[in-house]
């Protein structure tokens, strides 16, 4: 199961409009509805990800990261990633 928060899907979308152009932003994201689970993370996720921001004050943890790491663990899946943050948060990668 590939499962993708919103906000990691839009930050993805803008990267790639940015740096690659509309076509590859557009194909991202038909991939994505068509081959992934695209999760909403509540309110309740989204301030949770703020607490554990401020865990790590030595960390440039952003709230995406911290929130990718709220969701994974409450749906207990790892994270697919190369950021070492996650180590640090403790998430099984």
């Amino acid at each position: 199961m590939v499962v993708i928060s919103f906000p990691v899907y839009i930050e993805t979308y803008s990267l790639l409009l940015y740096r690659l152009g509309f076509e590859q932003a557009t194909r991202f994201s038909q991939n994505c509805l068509e081959s992934t689970n695209l999760l909403n993370p509540t309110e309740k996720q989204y301030l949770e990800a703020i607490k554990k921001v401020k865990q790590f004050p030595d960390q440039t943890i952003n709230i995406v990261d911290a929130l990718t790491a709220i969701l994974a663990n409450e749906l207990n899946i790892p994270v697919w990633t190369y950021d070492y943050h996650f180590n640090v948060t403790r998430i099984s990668i």
